[in-house]
């Protein structure tokens, strides 16, 4: 399975590793806010203190600044 999503657009992709502890997940959905949609969330963990996260994120241009400010 896969693909890209019909219709789905301004969708950036980002790379990033992700605290495990509680309450983290929380925190990163409450940052993003209701201003944009996460179209893609793949979470890996392999027992560290960390794991890895490929998020996809519709962020319309207009936006972005505010976007990379958060």
């Amino acid at each position: 399975m896969g693909g890209q999503a019909r219709g789905l657009t301004d969708e950036r992709l980002y790379r990033f590793e992700f605290p495990e502890r509680p309450g983290a997940l929380m925190r990163f959905l409450q940052a993003i806010g209701s201003g944009w949609n996460i179209s893609l969330f793949h979470y890996r963990n392999h027992g560290s203190d960390y794991g890895r996260v490929l998020a996809g994120i519709q962020v319309p241009a207009a936006t972005r600044t505010d976007f990379c400010c958060i």
